[in-house]
Order: structure tokens, then C-alpha cells, then sequence
């Protein structure tokens, strides 16, 4: 019998911006993400979130990463171990254009999570720096257009949920974690940013790319 490996796929689905290329084509084999179809000596940014199934348990795998494509062939691999799960969701972004792509393994759904109308807020300073989603759980990436990417890990009710109602968690950037090399640390959330929001709880995910009209909206 010859063994044969289980390749996981594609992409799922692209975002791209009005007049741009399309998001990497990201492929799941095992242990490894690859993007292809990146800027050629660009910084890729592998963003991921899996269960892992352990009885009645599921163990939370999380992965953030920033991969350069040294050799200039507009590809770029991501590796762990163990194997990627297949319950598990990714975001590929590419640093230097800003397009992003989102992946899952083959026969894994992607949900898109629905979002309220104030899921931007102001702090008490006025500063659109706060997002609240309606999740008991929130992992959360936003990539700042010239300022790196940033990651929040939270949930409802921890210390920095800003919100004291149930089943929302509202997180200010100030919580947020640098990815790689990114500079200080964004001041608020602005037009061209990108925004991912994954809730492990219900797989769920949110990705889109700001925009001023939704900014301008928010409230306090």
C-alpha cells in the first residue's frame, strides 16, 4: 500500500482591495502553512487558531507569527507541530501590501461571525481604541496600516473587558501584544487597518478591512 498525504487546502476565501491583486493562496499539508503569490522579500503574517480534541476537552492552540520570504520566490512556509487540527482557522496576511487571505482545513467550515452596530467604541478620552464584540471570547488581530500587527487575547469578564454586561467583552488596544517587530503600540483603530476577530467557543470568525464610514459611526 503506498501511502499518500492528506493535503488540506486552499483558500477558502480573499479579501482584496479595489485595484489590488488577490490575498496569498494558502495551502494546508500537516504541520505546514504555505502562502504563495506574496511580495517578493516581504514580512508574511501567519495568524492562527485550532482546537485540539481530547476526550470531552478540547485543548486552544494559538499561533501568531511573522515569516520574512528570504529567498525572494513570493512564497513563504509556516511550520508546527503537532500537525495543524483540522478545527482550526487562519489568516494570512501580507505585510507589505496589506492583502490577507483566510483558510481552514479541507471540510472545515468558515463561519463569519455577525457583528453589532457598536462594536467600536471610544475610551473616555474620546480615542476609538476599544473593540466590543459580542463573544464570551475574543482573540483578536489588528494590523495597523505602517504599524505592524497586534494581537489581544480575552474574555468576558476578565479585567481588561471594559463592559460589564454579559456576553460582551470590549477590549481596549492598550491590552494588545505585539506581533514580530512592530513599533509602539497603535493609539486607536483607523481607516485601511485590518481586523480579525476569532471566538474559540463557537469558531466563529469576523476579518474585514476598516473603513472611515464605520469608524466615524462608533460611540462611546
Amino acid at each position: 500500500m503506498h501511502w499518500r498525504p492528506l493535503i488540506f487546502i486552499v483558500l477558502l476565501f480573499t479579501t482584496t482591495a479595489a485595484g489590488a491583486a488577490a490575498g496569498p493562496a494558502v495551502t494546508i499539508t500537516g504541520g505546514t502553512v504555505t502562502a504563495a503569490g506574496v511580495s517578493a522579500g516581504g514580512d508574511v503574517l501567519f495568524y492562527g487558531l485550532g482546537l485540539d480534541a481530547d476526550g470531552y476537552v478540547s485543548g486552544v492552540r494559538r499561533w501568531a507569527e511573522t515569516i520574512t520570504d528570504d529567498d525572494r520566490d513570493g512564497t513563504v512556509s509556516f511550520r508546527t507541530t503537532p500537525a495543524v487540527p483540522q478545527r482550526s482557522l487562519w489568516v494570512v496576511v501580507d505585510l507589505r501590501n496589506g492583502q490577507y487571505s483566510i483558510a481552514a482545513p479541507a471540510g472545515y467550515p468558515i463561519r463569519a461571525a455577525e457583528l453589532g452596530r457598536s462594536f467600536f467604541r471610544r475610551s473616555a478620552g474620546g480615542v476609538l481604541d476599544v473593540f466590543a464584540y459580542r463573544k464570551p471570547y475574543l482573540d483578536l488581530l489588528y494590523v495597523h496600516p505602517g504599524g505592524g500587527a497586534w494581537v489581544i487575547k480575552s474574555a468576558d469578564g476578565r479585567p481588561d473587558d471594559l463592559d460589564a454586561l454579559p456576553g460582551l467583552t470590549a477590549i481596549p488596544l492598550t491590552s494588545a501584544r505585539r506581533i514580530g517587530t512592530a513599533g509602539e503600540r497603535p493609539r486607536e483603530f483607523v481607516p485601511g487597518g485590518i481586523l480579525v476577530a476569532i471566538d474559540f467557543y463557537t469558531m466563529t470568525i469576523y476579518a474585514g478591512r476598516l473603513e472611515g464610514a464605520t469608524l466615524n459611526g462608533a460611540g462611546r
